[in-house]
């Protein structure tokens, strides 16, 4: 059994925000407190999660708020050494309360067969707030590590109070290079959530277009 603490003071123009405390892989039981109120638990060793700290946090620039982490390795686990206690990165993000949701794109390539380059792309869009917003989902393709926008759609939705909405659009690339273990080329999606006019979250995810036959 092994304890983790972190310590951060949150500055007062956060307040209001959504906090997400992302964990990329802790082995194995994993048990999440913040301010000494539990948050959430986590029982494998493997896969990343995420709790929503948002109502836990005390944003006033100068109180120390106390992020604690209890990690169980429970033994024996496995046939050989699976490792032991926060062995990944931990970030935490700070959202605007309408905001793509972690891991919230999921990307396609249906017709990459017949040599076409649309793109189906669905993005979960959370409102955390207490109203109903519109939100202009707008994705944009570049090839990885360009600046050059190669195509563009976007959908707009209504995302009621507390709730997750999925909104989809399809931006067509011409002549896309398939990927392959040779020439692994990649693509980059540009998620913008657009309300009243401002930008209140960006989101990027790459993709290839792969393509097999047999």
């Amino acid at each position: 059994t092994g304890w983790y603490r972190k310590s951060f003071v949150v500055s007062e123009e956060h307040a209001g925000k959504t906090f997400l405390l992302n964990f990329d892989g802790v082995y194995m039981d994993s048990y999440v407190y913040v301010n000494g109120i539990p948050v959430g638990e986590h029982h494998y060793g493997y896969t990343n999660f995420a709790f929503d700290i948002s109502d836990y946090l005390v944003c006033d620039g100068a109180t120390q708020n106390v992020v604690a982490v209890k990690v169980v390795n429970q033994l024996p686990s496995s046939r050989w050494y699976s490792g032991s206690g926060i062995y990944r990165d931990v970030t935490l993000l700070v959202l605007d309360p309408v905001h793509v949701d972690l891991n919230g794109t999921q990307i396609t390539t249906p017709d990459i067969a017949s040599g076409s380059g649309k793109v189906n792309v669905e993005v979960d869009v959370v409102n955390d707030g207490e109203s109903e917003v519109t939100a202009t989902v707008k994705n944009t393709v570049y090839a990885k590590g360009s600046d050059s926008a190669l195509a563009s759609a976007e959908s707009t939705v209504s995302v009621p109070a507390n709730s997750t909405v999925t909104a989809a659009s399809a931006p067509v690339v011409s002549d896309p290079k398939l990927w392959s273990i040779e020439s692994p080329n990649l693509y980059t999606v540009k998620t913008e959530i657009v309300v009243g006019g401002k930008v209140v979250d960006t989101y990027e995810s790459d993709f290839g277009f792969p393509w097999f036959s047999w």
